[in-house]
């Protein structure tokens, strides 16, 4: 008798995060290591507070070497699953 093996899909992996499932950048480096070079300085980097803090997180993320759609996805976690957003 013949078996064949089942392709499992891979996905990624759901953490909660202020209650909620979320991307895989919960409990990632990059998300303690933009809150010290970004957040933190925000009256540094937006004194008067008028930049699109997503977009400025996507350029963050992009110079750290992420593709676009990963840099997206992370902006989009800080907006959504953290108390930075």
């Amino acid at each position: 008798m013949k078996t064949t093996k089942k392709k499992v899909e891979k996905k990624s992996p759901a953490t909660k995060s202020m209650g909620h499932i979320c991307c895989r950048y919960y409990g990632s480096t990059f998300e303690p290591l933009f809150k010290v070079e970004v957040y933190d300085k925000g009256d540094e980097v937006d004194p008067g507070g008028e930049f699109c803090w997503r977009s400025l997180t996507v350029g963050w993320a992009l110079a750290k070497g992420l593709s676009p759609e990963s840099a997206y996805e992370f902006a989009n976690h800080i907006r959504y699953h953290t108390e930075l957003g």
